[in-house]
């Protein structure tokens, strides 16, 4: 993108006791897709 604005955003899509799943956008000002992406993550637990 060489001129404009973009705006990123991310969401937890479901967090479990020892995984969690969260997905985020990119996207232009004119509201184009310019990147999606998904991911998991281990939830770690104090003190374990």
């Amino acid at each position: 993108v060489q001129d404009g604005t973009i705006c990123a955003s991310g969401r937890v899509i479901r967090k479990g006791r020892s995984v969690a799943f969260a997905e985020g956008e990119v996207t232009r000002d004119d509201g184009r897709v310019l990147a999606r992406t998904t991911a998991s993550f281990a939830v770690l637990q104090p003190g374990r």
